[in-house]
C-alpha cells in the first residue's frame, strides 16, 4: 500500500525537510507502508493568517488530494486496529 501525504509548510528549509521528516517517522511506525511525499507548498507565515489562504493552500490539486489520501489511511488503520 502506498500512501501520499501532501503538506503546508512555511519556510524554505521546511520544504526539504518536512517529507523527509515524514518519511523517517513513518519508517518507523509502519515499516510496510510506502510513503510518497510530493514537494510541499510553501505558504509564508504572514498568508497563513490572512483569510482563506491556508484554505486556498489546500484546494490545491496535489494537496487535496493527498488530504483525502490521509483521511483514507486513518481510516484504514483504525479498522485494522492501529493507531
Amino acid at each position: 500500500m502506498t500512501v501520499k501525504v501532501g503538506c503546508i509548510v512555511e519556510g524554505e528549509g521546511d520544504v526539504a525537510a518536512v517529507p523527509l521528516l515524514i518519511r523517517r517517522i513513518a519508517a518507523e511506525l509502519y515499516p510496510e507502508l510506502a510513503i510518497d511525499t510530493p514537494r510541499p507548498i510553501r505558504v509564508h507565515r504572514n498568508q497563513v493568517v490572512q483569510p482563506d489562504k491556508l484554505e486556498q493552500a489546500r484546494q490545491a490539486d496535489s494537496f487535496d488530494k493527498c488530504y483525502r489520501d490521509i483521511v483514507r489511511l486513518l481510516e484504514e488503520l483504525q479498522k485494522a486496529g492501529i493507531q
